[in-house]
């Protein structure tokens, strides 16, 4: 079954490009362990008044933690990779639901002030809020000024006596991308070389473990990354505004060739090269040409 793995919310910068990623979930031994069921039961609540919901049924990350607390150490590695991506993807579920819920409520502007410079400016039901948000594995994330709900990388590594090196290897990545995340206001906010590290580690990643939980979701984020080298954002455009024409910007090119003379192995020189062709017969002139070569050759991005 093919289910979101990263949140909505932060996929706003680069939802007009990109497809929801989706991942195939291994079926996993439903019979092993019920991280879902019963937690209404949960004795673990904050003492602090709540929003209404957050006493949802769904907490699903105070009792999955208990639950790995409990009988994380009596079961193979193996099974609780299984188990924790399971948790991961029924999290990021939880994730969102919450955040829709959060932009409902009628004290959604009063949360807001936590994000303002001034510490003497935020409510003081704001910083409840805080408390109890961080209770349940998440911590006050923004863009554009509107925060939202994003994953606490501190509850994510409560997991890792648990997990096996490879699993620890991918949650060390994806909680790195959670605390930097690639884009905002509509443009790319890590450098270019980052950018290229990301790629070449999910391209890796992808290579050296054919047998992963997550068998789609490294090779998509390789490909995600390799797009936005190739491609830019909205307000990260690959060419320079002041010339007229737009011409593309040469050290982006020097990028590409120093990508294809480093990494002669990586399965990005077969786009790289084959595109620098292309830049190269459009007189290095930006167009609606570009659009279209980045459709054909990422027809995933667009939705296809």
């Amino acid at each position: 079954m093919a289910i979101g793995l990263i949140s909505c919310q932060n996929k706003t910068e680069v939802k007009n490009t990109e497809k929801k990623k989706t991942i195939e979930l291994k079926i996993v031994n439903s019979k092993e362990v019920d991280l879902t069921n019963n937690v209404s039961n949960s004795k673990k609540l904050s003492p602090i008044s709540k929003p209404k919901y957050l006493l949802s049924e769904n907490s699903i990350s105070l009792l999955t933690l208990e639950e790995f607390k409990e009988n994380g150490d009596f079961r193979s590695t193996k099974n609780n990779d299984s188990l924790f991506v399971e948790f991961l993807i029924n999290f990021t579920t939880y994730q969102n639901n919450l955040n829709d819920s959060l932009y409902n409520d009628a004290n959604y502007e009063t949360y807001n002030t936590l994000i303002y410079s001034n510490e003497t400016l935020i409510d003081p039901k704001a910083k409840e809020f805080e408390a109890i948000i961080k209770e349940y594995g998440f911590f006050i994330s923004s863009s554009e000024g509107d925060i939202f709900l994003e994953k606490d990388p501190s509850f994510l590594n409560n997991f890792t006596i648990y997990l096996s090196e490879r699993m620890n290897v991918f949650k060390k990545q994806y909680i790195k991308e959670i605390k930097f995340p690639i884009a905002e206001d509509g443009g790319i906010i890590i450098s270019t070389k980052e950018l290229i590290e990301r790629m070449l580690f999910w391209e890796h990643f992808a290579r050296s473990n054919k047998g992963f939980e997550l068998p789609e979701y490294a090779q998509e984020e390789f490909e995600n990354n390799l797009f936005y080298l190739m491609f830019g954002m909205d307000n990260t455009p690959i060419f320079d505004w002041n010339s007229q024409p737009h011409k593309i910007k040469p050290e982006l090119t020097k990028e590409f060739e120093r990508i294809i003379g480093k990494y002669p192995e990586s399965v990005s020189i077969k786009y790289l090269e084959d595109y620098l062709i292309f830049i190269e017969d459009n007189s290095f002139i930006y167009s609606e040409e570009f659009n279209k070569y980045a459709r054909m050759k990422f027809p995933k991005m667009f939705g296809k």
